[in-house]
Formats: structure tokens, C-alpha cells, sequence
């Protein structure tokens, strides 16, 4: 056993340092991907420390961190193996450094290791000589006359190193110039390094410090990747502002300004029977123009949005209500009311006078679509009142001739009296109608026409009612009241809805009760759909804004712009309002 120990020891001691590496890295059983991963030495210098190239490692202090930390890694002893390695003379080569001249510098202590020496001439002393035995102590000279002085005979012999190519020497002054002690990096994998200058003005690292490291420096190269995503940032920029914009103007209403007449209120001189109404609108929209809340007419507005329409006049107050509708997004700006008022010239005062032509007392309707018709004289403003009497009878009766209120008087002029200076302070009147209680319509004013004529439009469910019409002068006078009693078939409530712009998920039912298959039903784009009731009609859409309502020939159109799902409940008298209530 000892006989084993022993040669092992042996031939342990008789490899050199690389081999030892390798063979303890072995041993361990890892590769040089596992060293390189835990000490962060690069496998190239890993690979050159076990093959004994310590030309490929990098200046003399990387060398001995290298290898310092390698073989603490591999459980070496870290001393051993660099003064192993010293002893090789694989240090690199120091740049040479010029040192004061010296005259003759004693040698009184041994070589403890092997160092190149430069050659020297051959010097002769005696062999006897008291100089030569003071000089040389305790080295015993060989009995010859003559003999040079070796430096070599002075040391034991040391196995001759392998030849080394010379380390590169840093080509940056700088770091050999800078101060004493200068940090200048950090090397976690090999330690840290500082730099020191000796006696003699020569810079020398010591261990233990920070590792001067020469960083290059570092420009900017445009790779085709950097390119491709500068192009798609660009791309995806572009798309994002053009989606903002179209969402923007699909959300936005269109614009509509009035620039003639610019007021409310512009009087015309007498007998004017036309007017060019001029403004400006969003480009290319359509322009609603209502003349005394009769049915609108329609013009559009050019590519720049200006737009002009000439509208005819009777003599007194004409009340316009103009909106503007954009024909792509069909969203409706708000509504502007101009009144122009025709002035008409002084005349005797004469009596108020008014007559109701249709419908006649006691005629029976089956749709509760009514229009209220008549003649007056010097009234400004008739007034419909709606009484609701009873349910209807099962059949309808036989009309009664309808005694007349009297002709037209002729022997006064029917020139209309002026109007007041200010304009008259009347409700604004409204094609939808609101409820004022639960049974009764509110009532409807309209302003009669230049020759008297006056028509007005009253919505009734079935049932029996009274009209009661009364007109007004511009003093505030009433002429005496006018009834009609009228009766309303059942089935009297017809409403439309007609699907345009999309699909829309409808509910519909028809006095309180679900009408057909239309529960949670798709409506197509495109189709109509036709409701007869005799009190109400409720619906629901998700998309109400795709959906157009017509009530008894009134239309009313989308009855919202937005998108949220809302429910609508629709009567005879009423216009449709949102509600839950079927």
C-alpha cells in the first residue's frame, strides 16, 4: 500500500500544471460548458490552460487570476499551481522598461528562481585572487587558470521551459500612467486586480485589486431588424390615426349654422312671399327645412357646406325648424328655429272669425291619424284640445250633417291685422306631441296660412273623443270654441318600423302582449315591419339606432343615434318614449 501511495504521489508531481487541470476537471466529471458557467471564465482560455497554451490567454495579470481561480474551482491549491506555472516561464513578456544606470551592483543574494540574463562577456579573474573568493562566496572555483563567470553555475539547474510567444503588450499608455491604486473595472469570474508602481517607476499589478480592463468603445450599427421594426412602428402609428379619425367623425354629430336670417327673428317687408334661407353645414350633408311644422323639405349642402334654399312666406310669423342629417353616419345635428315675420300693412280692425271644415261631429275614424281643418279670419294661432269620453262602441254610428258656424263675413276686409312689435309668446310646437296625463293628448297649436287656411294633426287610440278648436288674435283675444265628437275603431294605432344600417335584435309587443315570433328575434337590414294595435306598441332593440319609426304616418325616424339597447313604448296620442313598460 505504501509502495502505491507512494509512485502515485509521484507521477502526480510529474505532470505539469495543465495536465493536472484537465486531469482534476476529470476527476470531477464536468465539462468545460459547466466550468465556464461557474467561474465565468470563457471556455477558449479554459481549454488553453489545460493544453499548456498560455500564449492565448490574455496579458500576464488575466493569466494568473485564470489560472488562480481554475484551480481553486478544481480544488488545487491555487499558490501551488501559479508558482508551478512561474516556474514553467510561460509569464508573458513585460514591455522593457529603461532603469538608471548602476554602477556595480553587488550580488549578495541567491537566485531563488530562474531568470533571463542577459549575455555577458566572459570576465577572467585569478584563480587565486582575493577579489574573485570576496565576490563569490562559498562557490569554489574548478583548479584551471581561467574561467568565465556563469550566472547559471550559481543556481540549481531548472527544467527548461517551453518556448513562449510573447504577450501582447497594451497599446493604450494610459493604463501602465494612471495613478497608484485606480480602479478602474471589476472581473467577477477571476477576481480583482490593482495596479501599483514600484521604486523604480514601473507599473506592476498586484492581486487583490480591481482588473484594469480597456473597454472599446461602442458605435451605433443599423441592423436590417432595426429597419423592419422602425416600418412597423410607422405602420402601426398610421393605422392607429386613421382608425381615431374614423371613429372620431362616426361619433361625431354634424355641424349646422344659419347664417341668413342671423337672428331669431328678421322681419321682411309686406307682401314678401319667398326667402333665401342661407348657412353652413357639415360637407356634403342633408338640410332639413320644416315651414310651420309641416313636413320637411330637403336640400344638401355642397363640398364646402354651404347650402341655400329659397322657402315661400304667408303674411305674419313663418317658423322654419332647419337640422341637418350626415347621410353617411345618419347622425342629426341640433334643430335651429328662425322666425321671418311679413309685415302687412294697417287696416280697420276687423272681427275674429274661425270655422272647422273637418272632421265633421259624430264621424267615426278606424285610424287615429286625425287631421283638424278650417277657415279663420285675424286669428294668429289656432288651439286643438283632445278630451278622451270613453271607449268606442262596437259599431260605428251614422254620421249628423254638422251645422255650420256661419259664412265668412265679406263685408269686412280680410287683411290680417299687423302683428306686434314683439314676437308672440306661444309654446313651440312640436310634431310629436307629449302626453299631459295618463287618458288625454296634449293639446296642438298651429299658425293658419295667409289666406286663413289652417290644418292640424292629432293622434287618437280607439275610443270616443271630443276636439275642442279655438283660435287667437294677436291681442290675445279667442274667438269662440268649435267641438267636434269623434270616434276611433279599434285597431286605430298603426306603426311601422322599418330596419335600416344593420341587423337588429328585436322584442315587439302588440297591447301588451308578445307579438308573433318577434322575441329576441334577428331583424334583417332592410326590413319592415308593419304593427296594428288598439292602445300600445312596445319594442325592443340592441340596436336601436338601425331602426326607423313611423306612428300613424307621422315619422319620427331613429329615435336614437346610439348604440346602447333600449326599449321604446309607442300609443296612439303620444310620441315613443323610452320605457320598460310593455
Amino acid at each position: 500500500m505504501g509502495d502505491e501511495g507512494a509512485s502515485g504521489e509521484g507521477a502526480a508531481a510529474n505532470l505539469s500544471i495543465s495536465e493536472r487541470l484537465r486531469a482534476a476537471r476529470e476527476a470531477r466529471g464536468v465539462d468545460l460548458f459547466r466550468v465556464e458557467r461557474d467561474t465565468k471564465i470563457r471556455m477558449k482560455y479554459l481549454a488553453a490552460m489545460e493544453q499548456g497554451d498560455f500564449a492565448e490567454l490574455p496579458a500576464d495579470v488575466y493569466a494568473r487570476g485564470f489560472l488562480r481561480n481554475y484551480a481553486s474551482y478544481l480544488g488545487l491549491d491555487p499558490d501551488e499551481a501559479e508558482s508551478e506555472w512561474r516556474r514553467g516561464n510561460i509569464a508573458p513578456v513585460k514591455p522593457p522598461v529603461k532603469t538608471p544606470p548602476v554602477k556595480t551592483p553587488p550580488v549578495k543574494t541567491p537566485v531563488k528562481m530562474p531568470v533571463k540574463m542577459p549575455p555577458v562577456k566572459p570576465r577572467v579573474v585569478p584563480v587565486d585572487g582575493a577579489a574573485a573568493s570576496g565576490r563569490l562566496s562559498g562557490f569554489k572555483l574548478p583548479s584551471v587558470k581561467w574561467s568565465p563567470f556563469r550566472a547559471a553555475d550559481a543556481a540549481p539547474a531548472a527544467p527548461k521551459p517551453a518556448p513562449t510567444a510573447p504577450r501582447p503588450v497594451p497599446s493604450d499608455p494610459s493604463i501602465l500612467e494612471s495613478p497608484p491604486w485606480k480602479r478602474l473595472s471589476f472581473s467577477p469570474g477571476i477576481g480583482a486586480f490593482f495596479h501599483k508602481r514600484d521604486e523604480n517607476g514601473v507599473v506592476e499589478p498586484v492581486i487583490g485589486g480591481p482588473q484594469p480592463i480597456a473597454m472599446p468603445g461602442r458605435s451605433l450599427v443599423l441592423q436590417p431588424i432595426h429597419v423592419v421594426l422602425l416600418l412597423l412602428a410607422v405602420v402601426i402609428v398610421a393605422v392607429l390615426l386613421f382608425f381615431s379619425n374614423q371613429a372620431a367623425r362616426v361619433l361625431q354629430n354634424p355641424t349646422l349654422t344659419v347664417t341668413s336670417p342671423a337672428g331669431g327673428l328678421e322681419n321682411v317687408p309686406v307682401g314678401s312671399t319667398s326667402y333665401m334661407l342661407e348657412g353652413k353645414s357639415t360637407p356634403k350633408a342633408e338640410i332639413n327645412i320644416s315651414w310651420d311644422l309641416r313636413a320637411p323639405t330637403h336640400t344638401q349642402a355642397d363640398a364646402s357646406g354651404n347650402w341655400s334654399y329659397s322657402v315661400p312666406l304667408h303674411s305674419g310669423n313663418n317658423q322654419f325648424d332647419i337640422s341637418s342629417t350626415d347621410l353617411e353616419t345618419t347622425h342629426d345635428s341640433a334643430t335651429v328655429t328662425r322666425i321671418i315675420n311679413v309685415l302687412t300693412p294697417t287696416a280697420s280692425p276687423v272681427t275674429s272669425f274661425l270655422s272647422v271644415d273637418s272632421p265633421t261631429d259624430g264621424e267615426g275614424f278606424v285610424n287615429g291619424n286625425i287631421t283638424v281643418s278650417g277657415t279663420t279670419v285675424a286669428v294668429t294661432s289656432v288651439t286643438v284640445t283632445v278630451t278622451y269620453l270613453g271607449p268606442a262602441p262596437s259599431s260605428l254610428p251614422t254620421p249628423t250633417p254638422v251645422k255650420t258656424a256661419g259664412a265668412i263675413p265679406t263685408a269686412q276686409a280680410t287683411i290680417m291685422p299687423p302683428p306686434t312689435a314683439t314676437p308672440l309668446s306661444l309654446p313651440t310646437p312640436t310634431p310629436k306631441p307629449t302626453p299631459t296625463s295618463s287618458s288625454n293628448p296634449a293639446p296642438v297649436q298651429v299658425i293658419p296660412q295667409i289666406d286663413g287656411k289652417f290644418s292640424a294633426q292629432v293622434q287618437l287610440s280607439s275610443g270616443r273623443w271630443k276636439l275642442t278648436v279655438v283660435g287667437t288674435t294677436a291681442d290675445g283675444i279667442t274667438t269662440a270654441p268649435v267641438v267636434r265628437n269623434v270616434i276611433v275603431t279599434a285597431g286605430s294605432l298603426v306603426v311601422m318600423l322599418q330596419v335600416r344600417g344593420g341587423d337588429a335584435l328585436m322584442r315587439i309587443w302588440q297591447d301588451g302582449k308578445v307579438m308573433g315570433s318577434y322575441n329576441n328575434t334577428v331583424v334583417h337590414n332592410g326590413a319592415n315591419i308593419k304593427i296594428v294595435a288598439n292602445q300600445s306598441v312596445w319594442f325592443y332593440a340592441n340596436w336601436p339606432n338601425h331602426v326607423l319609426v313611423t306612428v300613424n304616418g307621422v315619422s319620427f325616424g331613429r329615435l336614437t343615434t346610439g348604440h346602447t339597447a333600449t326599449s321604446w313604448r309607442i300609443t296612439a296620442f303620444e310620441a315613443p318614449t323610452p320605457s320598460n313598460d310593455r
